[in-house]
């Protein structure tokens, strides 16, 4: 249980998939121990430092901004959490959710 925005809620971690615009940047795909890294402006794998990318599938490489904009425009995502060192976060569902008293 956490407390967001006053109200109590059990958080539960989105798959990037089911987030919209943020499938193509899970460190997962974007970022494999395996095959070509990405290139360009765009790639921000420096955020799958430290992750295991064939077992942490939810891990999104990308800055805090852009994360913060994906879950905004998502009707699933209730928060998000970012790694302060590298460009990686973290989408979360709000299950549960009692009112603030």
């Amino acid at each position: 249980w956490e407390t967001v925005n006053g109200a109590s809620c059990r958080l539960g971690r989105l798959d990037p998939a089911t987030v919209d615009g943020a499938a193509e940047h899970a460190c997962s795909v974007k970022c494999p121990h395996f095959g070509e890294p990405c290139e360009g402006a765009d790639c921000f794998c420096d955020g799958a430092r430290g992750v295991d990318t064939n077992i942490d599938l939810q891990a999104v490489c990308l800055p805090r901004e852009r994360c913060e904009l994906l879950c905004a425009e998502d009707v699933d995502c209730y928060s998000f959490e970012v790694d302060r060192l590298v460009p990686r976060c973290y989408f979360n569902a709000g299950e549960a959710c009692t009112a603030p008293c």
